[in-house]
């Protein structure tokens, strides 16, 4: 994708700049939909990881001590997501949970 001062001396006009502004706004777009492709995969496999120590997906499960386990659930229960309003803030409030779980079990 060309530099945006790049593609706004192609043309001095007003329609000119409108065009590369437009380019430029779904080149943004789609690198959105990418960047929320790749979160999505990164945080939903540790997800799945975690999940899979907790079941013993083929091995036995991870059972950790009482405490830490009322720990985690607490912080679960916490976590104030609100999905419908599509905030980053939620995101960064997951991605640090899942980190914390993960940190937990591995103390476990």
């Amino acid at each position: 994708m060309p530099k945006p001062e790049r593609a706004a001396r192609r043309g001095t006009g007003k329609r000119a700049l409108a065009e590369a502004l437009a380019r430029e706004i779904a080149g943004l777009r789609k690198t959105l939909r990418e960047t929320l492709e790749h979160y999505t995969a990164r945080v939903d496999g540790e997800l799945a990881a975690i999940l899979t120590r907790l079941e013993g997906d083929g091995s036995p499960p991870l059972v950790p001590p009482a405490r830490v386990s009322r720990g985690m659930l607490e912080r679960v229960g916490d976590v104030r997501l609100k999905p419908e309003k599509g905030r980053g803030k939620d995101l960064v409030r997951l991605q640090k949970l899942t980190g914390e779980i993960a940190a937990l079990l591995d103390e476990a």
